[in-house]
């Protein structure tokens, strides 16, 4: 703390706040029939976020809001990224399960536009807020 005035360029730090609006997003998007909480990730897009193990393919949505996908919280060049027990095993802190849902629900939203858009329905019908679906 600093105890500085607080003004219109002031930076606050978010730090992982934004993981309930995304799940939010993703409970929104389940219920509308974009996701379901049990289908594994894989069957929603041929992208392999990881090459190479099969437990890749049991990861779901619902891993991913619990923190049970089993990949470490981020990769990096000295620990790559990996799946450090079976989905659903364990806890395990993940920013990169949440990272990965969101390359699923980003791959779905231009399809889904495309839908939503020939029906004649707004965006904001969808999903409260605008993500892209």
């Amino acid at each position: 703390m600093t105890n500085a005035p607080v003004d219109s360029n002031t930076v606050f730090e978010f730090a992982s706040v934004s993981k309930t609006v995304f799940a939010y997003v993703v409970m929104k998007a389940c219920e509308k029939g974009i996701l379901d909480l049990d289908t594994p990730l894989t069957k929603y897009t041929s992208d392999r976020y990881l090459v190479g193990d099969p437990r890749l393919d049991l990861i779901t949505p619902r891993h991913v809001l619990s923190h049970t996908t089993g990949f470490q919280n981020w990769r990096s060049k000295t620990d790559p990224l990996r799946i450090q027990f079976t989905p659903g095993a364990h806890r395990g802190y993940s920013g990169e399960g949440y990272w990965y849902l969101q390359s699923v629900l980003t791959h779905l939203a231009p399809t889904r536009r495309r839908e939503r858009l020939q029906d004649g329905r707004r965006l904001r019908e969808i999903l409260p807020v605008s993500i892209g679906i």
